[in-house]
């Protein structure tokens, strides 16, 4: 279990969700690791029309820089989010609608 006095080496957040017909982030549908200077991003396709996102959480967004120390008040929902909107390839958005969410935290 994460604490706020563990330091954490990768905290990772999972979206799932449908891409819409917008959508211009090319391959969607297939297994693909993107590494960007937003973050690391893992994208599985699911049944139906659904992908899996596992977006990492850099330092930045979730360690406090008094303590350099994971803070669980950084690392929500809304951050995961709004890491995920930064983004990954130029000239590309990967636009969706939210299933569901989660962070995944190191033991």
């Amino acid at each position: 279990m994460l604490t706020h006095s563990t330091r954490a080496d990768s905290i990772w957040g999972v979206i799932d969700l449908i891409p819409s017909t917008k959508t211009t982030f090319p391959d969607y549908r297939t297994k693909t690791m993107v590494h960007s200077d937003s973050g690391s991003c893992m994208i599985i396709p699911r049944e139906g029309d659904t992908l899996r996102l596992y977006q990492s959480l850099n330092d930045r967004d979730v360690i406090d820089p008094a303590t350099g120390r994971a803070d669980m008040n950084r690392c929500g929902p809304e951050k995961l989010l709004e890491v995920r909107r930064r983004p990954m390839i130029s000239a590309s958005k990967l636009i969706f609608r939210i299933l569901y969410l989660a962070i995944l935290l190191p033991k």
